[in-house]
């Protein structure tokens, strides 16, 4: 075997060079080179945020992938949506906050059909991501197609979750529709015309309510709608001032996740 006494070595002075040999200042540079290099890393940002954030291997695959899915609503309005599918009687349909799109619920989604496996449809609201334009004030009608989309999709219990207007368009919904839950985070008690607040008291299903402790005036709102709640209800507050679906990006983000997924597995 060969030792490391059999590598090169220091060339002799004044010896012809024979064998494997190298001068005696290549080993001094050499080591120079290798610290300039660790500085040069050093200094491209080692230990800045971006760096530790880059991932070290491949996400895992989600157990179960979306599919796109198209719906119309009962005023012609094309919705583009994902549907998680799942062999279950249940599914839970979100509805994102404005300004978002269907991928803002996409996490929880995504722990919905994995963790518990439920169903799980997210779609744009018109006006948003990849649905047809149309008035803010009609977006009650969007959800009431994304739920009966669900049931001819043959899942019989569907609860419905919405962050923001989404929210106050779930109650709306709630109010008329035969559900399983209702969940509102960050809810406006009215939104372009759509009326949580006169809807609430028709809420007959188990209800939970979301709001962060600093985010006014939808706390306020938020505390009212679920004081006024006719059904099984409860409600979560949440250190901070993050809205909607901004919750999910708080340090604490899995409380808000739990709460959700504790509610879906209660009434599935």
């Amino acid at each position: 075997m060969k030792s490391v006494a059999d590598g090169p070595r220091p060339c002799q002075t004044g010896l012809p060079l024979s064998g494997p040999c190298y001068p005696r200042w290549v080993k001094p540079l050499a080591a120079i080179a290798v610290l300039a290099l660790a500085l040069a890393l050093a200094a491209c940002g080692g230990d800045s945020d971006e760096f530790a954030a880059t991932p070290t291997a491949p996400a895992e695959t989600p157990a179960v992938q979306p599919t796109d899915v198209t719906f119309e609503t009962s005023d012609g309005v094309a919705i583009a949506g994902s549907l998680w599918r799942v062999d279950s009687p249940a599914i839970v349909v979100f509805a994102h906050m404005r300004g978002s799109n269907r991928d803002g619920w996409r996490p929880v989604a995504e722990r919905v059909a994995a963790d518990l496996g439920v169903a799980a449809l997210t779609f744009d609201f018109r006006g948003h991501g990849d649905s047809d334009d149309g008035e803010l004030g009609e977006i009650d009608l969007d959800l009431e197609a994304a739920v009966a989309f669900a049931r001819a999709e043959g899942y019989e219990r569907v609860i419905v979750a919405g962050a923001s207007m989404g929210g106050t368009a779930a109650i709306a919904v709630a109010a008329r529709e035969d559900l399983a839950g209702v969940i509102a985070v960050s809810s406006p008690a009215e939104f372009e015309g759509i009326d949580a607040a006169a809807a609430i008291g028709g809420v007959t299903e188990p209800a939970l309510f979301i709001a962060a402790q600093g985010d006014q005036p939808y706390r306020h709102d938020v505390e009212e709608l679920h004081d006024a709640a006719s059904g099984p209800k409860d409600i979560l507050l949440l250190p901070g001032n993050d809205h909607g679906t901004r919750l999910l990006g708080r340090n604490d983000a899995e409380r808000f996740v739990a709460a959700i997924l504790d509610f879906v597995r209660e009434h599935r």
